[in-house]
């Protein structure tokens, strides 16, 4: 007796016709990887190809290219970006996968990492692309050039993040990578949050968030100037996150004209 699945039309490959469109595919695929210092860890990946003429894609296709990387180190892979256009006959793929890395500050303590690793392949084309995202803090100038000048009081902090965005060359040592540059953008902020602190530590983080006074457009400079020549083109996104207001304040440096 013939089962439902062999009477089913492949419909996903039917000629259409119609508008082709640029991206089809699967999000929030969880797998666990190998970071990039071999530790396990579990990763949200996503996979698209584009389609020109045909109804669909098979899903399948797709998670089963993923798959065949499971428990692998996360890395600058050709061979699946590839098996991702094979999969399909496409004439382009895209690869994202998005994980927390552990870095050790000079204190022996770990502030955790968002990356995002992206490639993507066209039939004559391959980029790769690093995003990171991280934590820091600082006094807000105004405050502080106001309880100066009256002699009282305590300027207000604000909590940050900076979000950092390299197009990558295939030879880069992705872990080396990612530790020079966090260890540079926290040389140039200096105030980092962690996990731990007792009270003499906490008073040494205090009198330097004292003389960590940055605006948004200063911190999304020096952490430019500071990662410029790690990465071919890059793109730095601050966001302080306000104590005294209701909106945030946002700065974007760039060095190209690619990444946006």
């Amino acid at each position: 007796m013939d089962s439902c699945v062999r009477l089913l039309p492949d419909y996903a490959k039917l000629k259409n016709g119609q508008r082709a469109l640029e991206k089809v595919g699967i999000v929030g695929y969880k797998q666990y990887q190998r970071d990039f210092s071999s530790r396990r860890t579990i990763t949200t990946q996503a996979a698209y190809v584009d389609l020109q003429d045909e109804n669909g894609i098979h899903m399948s296709r797709l998670s089963g290219c993923l798959r065949d990387h499971a428990n692998a180190t996360i890395s600058i892979n050709h061979e699946l970006l590839e098996s991702l256009l094979d999969s399909h006959n496409a004439s382009s793929a895209y690869w994202e996968c998005d994980w927390e890395q552990a870095h050790q500050l000079e204190n022996e303590q770990d502030i955790f990492i968002k990356c995002k690793l992206e490639g993507v392949i066209t039939q004559d084309t391959e980029d790769w692309f690093l995003t990171i995202e991280v934590p820091y803090a600082s006094v807000c100038p105004c405050a502080a050039a106001m309880c100066e000048s009256e002699e009282d009081g305590h300027p207000h902090m604000q909590r940050a993040m900076t979000r950092i965005t390299g197009q990558l060359d295939t030879d880069d040592d992705l872990d080396e990578l990612l530790t020079t540059i966090v260890s540079r953008v926290v040389d140039v902020v200096d105030l980092v949050p962690v996990p731990y602190m007792k009270r003499p530590d906490e008073l040494d983080w205090c009198k330097r968030a004292g003389q960590t006074n940055l605006f948004v457009e200063d911190a999304s400079r020096v952490i430019g100037n500071a990662i410029d020549g790690f990465v071919e083109d890059w793109v730095v996104v601050c966001t302080h996150y306000e104590s005294i207001h209701q909106h945030n304040v946002v700065s974007v440096c760039r060095k190209g004209k690619m990444l946006v």
